[in-house]
């Protein structure tokens, strides 16, 4: 992982909180006109949303923004805004020439930027190649506490695919197998992203295997986005038992809202919940 200098701080209240957003922000290579006719014309062209997004995402306020689908000209775009709030963003791009990645906005009055890091999915072979797709690896500080973060756009199975050759659970293998090595010693670990994936699938069951809990577990209403007409649940924050979420309610969707549309620059919605850190006693062991 990639060490900045001038990592650390002083040692705080334990028991302060933070804010934590996972957000798919619609990449304009993807932006086919065709696949949102319910969305006002207008709010499609690149600038004018772009914009909109930047807007977007400093009204979260979230301390730690976890972002898919972005190119360089809007990493650009949100850095130039948020480094002035006290911000520090790091992209790290996809690989097979894909023209997004994933980026992270760390709020640096919060959290400490300790290393960050890249890992390109091995998921090629068996006759298919690489799909080129990524997790980015942060370390961060919390006032003496270690926490591991990662963020990421898993690839999306086509039902009809049979499971052992489907990338999303192999890549989610691959996520938490590379937990240790990207950022060891953590005292709690978040993964976010867009996984693709509904609440009850093979890639939730390998998180919730490895004691990660969704945030928003049980929130009402749960959708994220509603591609071809209908309302579904794929993108997520899990976090591990060493961390108490308060998930943020999510904006009601039906299949017929515009997104994007009118306060929705992307075509899903961000995912956001405040954590803090629960009592030694209050927990088994570390995630």
């Amino acid at each position: 992982m990639n060490r900045p200098e001038n990592a650390s701080r002083e040692t705080g209240d334990p028991t302060s909180g933070f804010t934590v957003a996972s957000y798919n922000v619609l990449a304009n290579a993807y932006l086919v006109r065709r696949r949102y006719r319910n969305s006002p014309p207008e709010l499609l062209e690149p600038s004018r949303r772009i914009a909109a997004l930047v807007e977007h995402l400093c009204a979260l306020g979230a301390d730690l923004m976890c972002l898919q689908e972005v190119e360089p000209a809007s990493f650009r775009a949100i850095d130039a805004r948020l480094s002035a709030l006290g911000y520090v963003g790091r992209l790290v791009p996809k690989g097979q020439a894909r023209p997004d990645g994933c980026a992270s906005f760390v709020n640096t009055t919060t959290l400490d930027l300790i290393a960050d890091g890249r890992h390109e999915y091995e998921d090629g072979g068996e006759g298919r190649a690489s799909s080129g797709h990524i997790a980015q690896f942060l370390l961060l500080g919390h006032h003496g506490r270690r926490l591991g973060i990662a963020n990421t756009h898993l690839k999306w199975d086509s039902p009809a695919l049979p499971a052992q050759h489907r990338y999303g659970p192999r890549q989610m293998r691959e996520l938490l197998a590379q937990r240790e090595r990207q950022a060891p010693h953590c005292d709690a670990w978040l993964v976010c992203g867009d996984f693709n994936a509904p609440p009850a699938s093979a890639v939730t069951q390998l998180l919730a295997a490895a004691s990660l809990h969704d945030a928003h577990a049980g929130v009402s209403p749960a959708a994220t986005c509603n591609p071809n007409g209908r309302t579904e649940t794929i993108d997520f924050i899990f976090h591990g038992s060493t961390l108490a979420a308060e998930p943020r309610a999510l904006p009601p969707i039906a299949d017929d809202t515009p997104l994007p549309g009118p306060g929705q620059p992307s075509d899903h919605v961000a995912v956001v919940a405040r954590f803090a850190w629960c009592d030694e006693s209050d927990v088994d062991r570390r995630p």
